[in-house]
């Protein structure tokens, strides 16, 4: 039987228990939702209709706007109070009409509605005691009334209310308990029942699992010729077997692959290495007899004379690319080794090799402090090089270079370096180009160069295990990103 249906036979029994359980638990629940239920049809909407008669009698409505009448004889708070405590007299009638009040309710309401009614008369004595421009205290003393009864009165439906809702929802706890307290005892008894039944099969899948993963520990360290036909049959779940055998022959597939890979990269370094020598003796003849011919023939004419000129430049530039090629070709195709480096040292190595071409120029660095990296030296400088480099190459000739190598971001394993200038830029649509091997894009302006920097620096990211990000535009500048590693 396959492992999947072993486990899922063995999984049926405290399945169907826990299902038992979450059935039982889900009628207690439903029995809780309906006390919840009964509580807000009978309470919540009488609790609401409450707060509306507060607010509209109490010291914020009715009442406010009579004390407010009173003292300042003003006659639209007599509107306002008459508005008031009239909707108050209806609110109180509709709440006189809900069924099945409580025995406080029926108690309260008509204390309440007393209070209101007062409160309508004596407005009526307070304008006619206005008119007659009596003084203030004569006219509070006639009109006042003693609302404590209706306040109390409100207050003691909402102690009601308190009270009845903690009974509804001690009711809803107890229940809730009983719930858990079914869930709790299903779901032990499940776990129970998965420990017998599971331990069953458990060993056996176990001791093959662990075989299985010793063969995929020998294969992930290149010791596969470590694996023997033994070690396969030690796996004794017919689906693990098999996995093991599937695995056992992909890996001596990709081991045959990957050899014969590094065997052919072995002879493609080699003879792009032989291919560059050899072609650079041609190219440097070349150039050595334009030289020659300058300084033998001297009654020759101007057109001859840029003939050479041109002959001697494409020479020179066929040596610079096959020198190219054959760094590019070399470039990672030996071990590299990774070490702790000062980054700022390194980048203060990178500005002296470029003093001669910053000394020409106008130009402000700004550069942050960097934590040491965990790289190749040579290939980190040689990436700091060209990328700086092409700042200088492509600046606008009427401004002030602004070259700045920023801490963007750092974090506990690694760091992001971004180089900005305010150069030429160019257009981001052609990124794909400029990262290409001789992608040039700047050919028409006479300024020097192979194409081979931004490859060579997406190479030298990529055997670091990051990568370029450039951003660019037209007549604005350019920033390149990349994340190192910290040490």
């Amino acid at each position: 039987m396959k492992i999947s249906r072993r486990i899922y036979s063995i999984a049926l029994i405290p399945l169907f228990l826990f299902f038992l359980g979450v059935l039982l638990s889900g009628k207690v629940v439903f029995d809780s939702n309906s006390v919840v239920k009964d509580y807000f049809e009978k309470v919540s909407k009488r609790q609401d209709l409450l707060y509306e008669i507060f607010e509209s009698f109490g010291y914020g409505g009715g009442i406010h706007s009579f004390k407010n009448y009173v003292l300042r004889h003003d006659h639209k708070y007599k509107e306002i109070a008459n508005s008031k405590l009239l909707n108050t007299l209806s609110l109180l009638e509709k709440y006189e009409n809900i069924p099945d009040l409580s025995q406080t309710e029926r108690e309260s309401i008509p204390i309440i509605k007393r209070t209101v009614q007062e409160y309508l008369s004596k407005l009526e004595i307070a304008e006619k005691l206005i008119l007659e421009k009596e003084e203030i205290i004569l006219i509070d003393k006639e009109v006042k009334v003693d609302d404590d009864p209706a306040l109390k009165a409100i207050n003691e439906i909402q102690l009601f209310f308190r009270t009845f809702k903690a009974d509804s929802f001690k009711e809803v706890e107890s229940k809730s308990v009983k719930a858990i307290y079914v869930i709790s005892i299903m779901m032990l008894l499940s776990f129970l029942l998965s420990i017998v039944l599971s331990s069953r099969i458990s060993n056996k899948i176990l001791t093959s699992i662990r075989n299985l993963v010793h063969i995929s520990t020998m294969i992930s360290n290149d010791n596969i010729h470590s694996v023997s036909e033994k070690d396969i049959h030690e796996i004794e779940e017919t689906e693990l077997k098999k996995l093991g055998t599937t695995l056992y022959q992909t890996a001596n597939i990709l081991n045959t692959t990957i050899s014969d890979l590094k065997s052919s990269n072995e002879k493609l370094s080699n003879f792009a290495y032989a291919a560059s020598h050899d072609l650079q003796q041609p190219a440097k003849k070349i150039s050595m007899y334009v030289d020659l011919l300058d300084m033998e023939m001297e009654d020759i004419s101007s057109e001859c004379k840029s003939y050479l000129v041109e002959i001697k430049s494409s020479s020179l530039r066929m040596i610079s690319l096959i020198k190219g090629i054959l760094s590019y070709s070399k470039l990672g195709s030996e071990g590299v080794e990774f070490e702790s480096l000062n980054t700022n040292e390194m980048i203060q190595k990178v500005l002296n090799l470029l003093e001669v071409d910053l000394l020409k120029i106008d130009v402000n660095l700004k550069i942050d402090k960097f934590p040491n990296v965990y790289g190749n030296q040579p290939l980190l400088v040689s990436l700091f090089q060209n990328i700086i480099s092409n700042s200088i190459k492509y600046r606008n000739p009427d401004t002030v270079l602004e070259i700045q190598i920023l801490k963007a971001q750092e974090n506990e394993g690694s760091f992001r370096v971004t180089i900005i200038d305010n150069g030429k830029g160019f257009d981001s649509t052609y990124l794909a180009t400029a990262l290409r091997p001789f992608g040039r894009l700047n050919e028409d302006r006479g300024i020097s160069g192979i194409g081979l920097g931004l490859s060579m620096s997406k190479k030298i990211l990529e055997l670091h295990k990051s990568q370029i990000e450039i951003e660019s535009t037209e007549g604005k500048g350019t920033k390149v990103s990349f994340i190192l590693r910290k040490i």
